[in-house]
């Protein structure tokens, strides 16, 4: 049995190798056991990760940057998926509209439009999707009811591999 009172350990470990390259190890730790179960020596694996590790620390940094370009744009982004849901919003959009994050993550994207319009910004958002607009300038309502004036554009992408839209609201 291991000191961890296992009969098997996993971890990972940085090194460094004679040419001063730093590699890392995702390394196995295993007991083997005698006839009588008791264990009689052990077995270790070392399988190089370095490549894996360096694509997390660059997914991590992508990550970073994409979160700080969104996020010091003075333009309201919304990213919806296409049943209406309300998937990801920058600051500018809950600093602008008076919303929470818990407020966007209940909200459908036609929310953000006064009631009394809601029905004509449905046939503007399709109308663009059909291509047959590029824009919808209809006003967007805050949380206590003010309207903004906006001039809405819409693209189809894709988002954490969910099918979405993206939209950039200029006031």
């Amino acid at each position: 049995m291991l000191a961890t009172g296992h009969d098997s350990i996993s971890y990972e470990k940085r090194y460094v190798t004679k040419q001063g390259h730093t590699i890392w190890c995702d390394i196995n730790v295993s007991a083997v056991h005698d006839a009588d179960g008791k264990p009689k020596t052990h077995t270790a694996t070392f399988v190089n990760i370095t490549e894996r590790r360096q694509a997390e620390a660059e997914l991590r940094e992508s990550e970073t940057n994409f979160r700080t370009f969104f996020e010091s744009m003075n333009d309201l982004i919304v990213v919806g998926a296409h049943d209406g849901r309300i998937i990801f919003t920058n600051s500018a959009f809950r600093q602008t509209l008076g919303y929470t994050t818990e407020d966007v993550n209940t909200m459908q994207v036609l929310e953000v439009h006064p009631p009394d319009i809601r029905d004509e910004a449905a046939e503007q958002f399709s109308s663009m999707f059909r291509g047959e607009r590029t824009t919808c300038p209809l006003p967007l309502a805050t949380k206590s009811g003010s309207l903004i004036p906006a001039e809405i554009r819409v693209w189809f992408g894709n988002w954490s591999g969910t099918d979405c839209i993206f939209e950039i609201c200029k006031d």
